[in-house]
Parts: structure tokens; sequence; C-alpha cells
């Protein structure tokens, strides 16, 4: 039977708008759930936490939900791309 969930995160599992749902169930089925998520965190910051805020807890299950703030936008560099993109297409067009 499942007893304890840890659910591990960033901002979007800290804000806790999942909670309610799985309060409900946790509460009939004597579940216990922790919210581990944590404002600007990444998957890697996320194995310095693991241990004291998950695994000491020992869960029956730990959910982890990371993204958001592992996209760094230097490596997406929209405006050189798309110059670098038009600057090959016009290349190519005065090739033909």
């Amino acid at each position: 039977m499942i007893e304890t969930i840890c659910f591990l995160g960033d901002s979007i599992t800290a804000a806790g708008i999942w909670e309610s749902e799985i309060f409900e169930k946790a509460r009939h089925d004597q579940m216990r759930f922790f919210n581990c998520g944590v404002s600007g965190g990444t998957a890697t910051k996320a194995l310095d936490r693991l241990y004291y805020m998950c695994l000491d807890r020992n869960p029956d299950i730990v959910s982890v939900m990371f993204g958001v703030n592992d996209v760094k936008c230097e490596y997406y560099k929209f405006k050189e791309r798309i110059e670098g993109q038009l600057e090959a297409e016009k290349k190519e067009a005065e090739f033909k």
C-alpha cells in the first residue's frame, strides 16, 4: 500500500496547484504527501536536496517534474538563429 509520496520539482511544483486533488485522495486513503518543490529549482540542484527533502522521509513514490528552469535562454538565441537562417536562404536564392 502506498503511504508516502514526495513531489520534487521547481516553482510549478512548489505552487501546489495539484495539491487539492491529491489531498482529497490522500485523506481518504490515509496517505501522506510532501511538497518538495523549490522556486528556481533545476534538475541538477535537485540532486543536492533529494535525500534531505525526499528520501529521508522514506517515500513509497517520488514524483519528479523539472524543465522550466533547466531551459536556458542562451541556448535559444532566437535573433541569431533567424538571422543565420535568413542569410543562408538568401545565399541559396542567389546561387540558383
